[in-house]
């Protein structure tokens, strides 16, 4: 999982009916140590490799790569289904955003409606695309670092899929926040599928660390240290002083991020109630802030849990020192060596 912010890389492996997580490793990127979120290095398979040098029980050279969602457009388009043909997928598209389509790699899936939805023209099919040479340069960074990439996975599949791992493939709605370094993403999954993705706009994780990092005067490396080890306080201050400061500091992100996702559930209750959802799952640099999960179940009034897969179903490794709530993406795309969807 190459994000703007960290590669992530995790590898889960299977004995019978039972997983494993089995290593993992994170590695920052250079472009994020310097604080240039939007910058894309050639060097990215050096990076690649540092992570899996760091993760010495991996084995085997077949990959799977996500792309981050910085570099794909959603959308949601109705086909008939009477002739859900190419070409009428491709009119579709082309009616619903003026992108070079030619130009774009795409998946898509059904997003079939709720029986309660009863407009026949609502979005039955999701697609997402990236543009060609963006997908061939991440298969690549892949290749030079040694590894055969066999599949560029879609962040919002792997998501759900994640969420799978930590609540099953539930009839219930849930969401998902992948509260990235320079993306936020709102997925509605249900059945383990799919079904809407928003990104939640100017809520990345990256300006809660620099909102303590100019504060304090350190880098944004420090900086996710000091988050993850100062509880977010909700309301009137009646925490530990430094807690306190850091919650100030954050305030108007949070207060953002806040705001995008109520606009979304609220959108959800009104037109796509089957996707209202019962709780969210939180993944990515935001979910390793320490408090987030219960500020936002406060502020939302929808419980709010960080990732972490059910020992049921997936067990993690002993001794694996990495935040396990930034790998979701990366354990979902290991999981497809087993055909797991």
């Amino acid at each position: 999982d190459a994000g703007a912010g960290a590669i992530k890389v995790a590898q889960a492996t299977r004995s019978r009916s039972r997983w494993t997580l089995a290593d993992a490793a994170v590695v920052e990127r250079a472009s994020a140590i310097n604080a240039e979120p939007t910058s894309r290095q050639a060097d990215a398979d050096d990076e690649i490799l540092g992570a899996l040098s760091l993760a010495e029980r991996l084995q085997g050279r077949r990959a799977a790569g996500v792309l981050s969602m910085r570099d794909c457009e959603f959308h949601a388009v109705h086909v008939d289904p009477r002739d859900a043909s190419p070409h009428k997928l491709q009119q579709a598209l082309s009616a619903a955003a003026p992108l070079a389509w030619r130009e774009r790699t795409l998946d898509h899936w059904s997003i079939r409606n709720s029986p309660d939805v009863r407009d026949p023209q609502s979005p039955n099919v999701g697609v997402l695309s990236a543009p060609i040479t963006r997908a061939d340069r991440a298969a690549a960074d892949l290749g030079r670092a040694g590894l055969d990439c066999r599949q560029l996975d879609a962040a919002p599949a792997a998501l759900a899929r994640a969420a799978g791992l930590m609540v099953g493939d539930s009839a219930a709605p849930m969401a998902v926040i992948d509260w990235g370094y320079s993306r936020a993403t709102f997925v509605a999954v249900r059945h383990g599928q799919p079904l809407y993705v928003r990104p939640l706009r100017q809520c990345e994780f990256s300006q809660m660390l620099r909102a303590v990092g100019d504060a304090a005067g350190c880098s944004l490396s420090q900086a996710a240290v000091v988050l993850q080890q100062q509880r977010l306080v909700g309301g009137a201050s009646h925490g530990a002083a430094l807690a306190d400061a850091v919650s100030r500091l954050c305030g108007e992100p949070l207060q953002r991020l806040q705001r995008e996702v109520r606009r979304t559930l609220e959108y959800l209750g009104s037109h796509r109630r089957h996707l209202a959802p019962k709780g969210i799952v939180l993944l990515g640099g935001g979910a390793t802030i320490a408090g987030a999960a219960p500020w936002l179940t406060g502020a939302l009034g929808v419980e709010t849990r960080v990732w972490r897969p059910d020992r049921q179903v997936l067990e993690v490794s002993d001794g694996l020192n990495v935040p396990v709530a930034l790998l979701g993406e990366a354990v979902a795309a290991s999981m497809l060596a087993w055909g797991k969807r």
